[in-house]
């Protein structure tokens, strides 16, 4: 399979965020494709990861925007994912908000990803799991690390950006 050079499903900006953050080839987005919002990622303390998610989804929503037009996505199984723990969040599951790990999120899509719960980021596995997990989100999406992560993500960009120059 030769590898993807248009890429028609992504905005400009998250294209570029894939890039820069794990190092995939650089895709041409089509003529007139929507440019996009910037990717946001934060770095709150573990015991402060649930409610960083929570308050995204409801700024989200306060926008007006359907829980089925997000997608929260995690390394982690339902049975282990602190996520499904929060009754906000799994009342807006059974809304219509898609709960998924990112290996299962393979090949689907939605106007807004929120990622999260990554163990590390050293490895050729986690590179692969954000891959697909920015690569899902057709209009914004948001990265949410815990703070012990912070520097590994610095070196990841880092790392990347060196090897764009």
């Amino acid at each position: 399979v030769p590898p993807l050079k248009m890429n028609c499903r992504n905005s400009k900006k998250i294209v570029f965020y894939n890039h820069t953050t794990t190092g995939c080839e650089k895709q041409l987005s089509p003529e007139g494709m929507v440019a996009g919002e910037n990717v946001e990622h934060y770095f709150p303390v573990k015991s402060r990861q649930v409610e960083k998610v929570v308050e995204i989804i409801t700024d989200l929503l306060s926008k007006g925007i359907p829980e089925s037009k997000i997608s929260l996505l995690t390394c982690k199984s339902s049975t282990y994912s602190q996520l499904l723990q929060d009754d906000e969040i799994k009342n807006w599951v059974e809304k219509g908000l898609v709960f998924s790990t990112i290996q299962s999120y393979k090949g689907l899509q939605n106007s807004f990803v929120i990622a999260t719960e990554f163990k590390e980021l050293e490895s050729d596995h986690s590179t692969s799991l954000l891959y697909i997990a920015i690569s899902r989100a057709k209009l914004k999406f948001y990265l949410v690390l815990d703070k012990g992560l912070e520097n590994s993500y610095n070196q990841l960009l880092a790392m990347r950006i060196n090897q764009i120059r």
